[in-house]
């Protein structure tokens, strides 16, 4: 379990790959990612109540795509 202000970093994942998510009561989750300046992904997660904006997973593609779903 991962505290709400905290920072993960995940380094050397073979591509492709899946990053799932979910909160520790099932709630809801809206997942915004954003590419830094250095290259990287970041994600930032946040409790929502509108079920068009939750998100369960993340995929990542070796050229680099980023899929939400």
């Amino acid at each position: 379990m991962i505290d709400v202000a905290s920072q993960v970093s995940l380094q050397g994942l073979s591509t492709p790959t899946n990053v799932t998510f979910y909160r520790q009561d099932r709630g809801l989750l809206m997942v915004t990612p954003r590419s830094s300046a250095q290259g990287t992904l970041e994600v930032t997660l946040q409790e929502t109540t509108d079920f068009a904006m939750d998100r369960t997973a993340l995929r990542i593609e070796n050229n680099g795509a980023v899929y939400l779903n």
